[in-house]
């Protein structure tokens, strides 16, 4: 990686969050506790290395330039950006913010969920509907390595169990709206090739969370030719308040792969 001061100078809007004295506390860290932005400067200076660190900072330099008004208005998202612990689901609750603002919606983080106590991730609206947002990113279970080589390591896929799955698209939901669309997303890890550990929990539930709408599975990867993503939106046949018809066909414009199934496909 390039020296701190320069690539601040060049990271406009990182550096509004993420001070050049808040980036030399986090060196002096142990790398157990050590902020994951901050670890990209402990890297070995190698192509491999640089390649990553540079997808992630670039990336986050372009969310939090579409961001900037909505994470302005709200002081808590940039803390928990900030935030070791909090990073992770936070930098997943920007990325989706950010593609839903990209697709034409008006989105806001943290909204206020109406008629409840409830502050949910993020809202959209477009053409006087609205839905509510969760979003939960899933990180790799660490499985048995394989072979190692350099920088490559190979492991075994190590899913989360289907309890485990079921519990957070369950404690997720407490957060949507009544009286409106809701979604889940789940924003998979970039060692996670596989939906369908996280796709079939969700069908065997469908029926007890009406007010989830749907979920969509997220994900995000980079190799050599770059990064890609891959979307896929499970529409809840149970749903009190079903997706917009309208945003189903914004989502399907961009290649999200929308599915809508039968009663009989969420049975046991």
């Amino acid at each position: 990686m390039d020296d701190l001061s320069k690539f601040l100078e060049t990271h406009k809007n990182i550096a509004k969050i993420f001070s050049k004295e808040w980036f030399e506390s986090e060196l002096q860290k142990p790398p157990e506790t050590m902020h994951v932005l901050a670890k990209q400067f402990t890297f070995e200076d190698t192509s491999h290395d640089n390649s990553i660190s540079c997808h992630l900072f670039d990336h986050l330099e372009e969310y939090l330039e579409t961001l900037e008004v909505e994470i302005r208005e709200k002081g808590s998202i940039s803390r928990k950006l900030t935030t070791s612990k909090d990073y992770p689901d936070t930098i997943g609750q920007i990325e989706i913010c950010c593609f839903f603002k990209k697709l034409g919606f008006n989105v806001e983080l943290e909204p206020k969920v109406p008629d409840s106590e409830k502050i949910s991730d993020i809202k959209i609206s477009k053409e006087e509907s609205t839905a509510y947002i969760e979003v939960k990113t899933l990180r790799e279970r660490p499985g048995r390595i394989i072979q190692k080589s350099g920088p490559i390591i190979i492991s075994e896929l190590n899913f989360h169990p289907k309890p485990t799955i079921i519990d957070k698209i369950k404690d997720k939901s407490q957060q949507l709206s009544k009286n409106h669309a809701g979604i889940i997303v789940i924003c998979q890890d970039d060692s996670i090739p596989q939906m369908s550990h996280i796709e079939y929990p969700f069908r065997e539930i469908a029926h007890e969370i009406p007010i989830v709408s749907g979920l969509m599975l997220y994900y995000h990867s980079y190799g050599p030719n770059g990064c890609f993503k891959i979307l896929r939106l499970i529409c809840n046949p149970f749903a009190t308040n079903s997706i917009p018809t309208h945003f189903l066909e914004i989502f399907l414009s961009e290649g999200v792969d929308v599915t809508t199934c039968k009663y009989d496909d969420f049975s046991e």
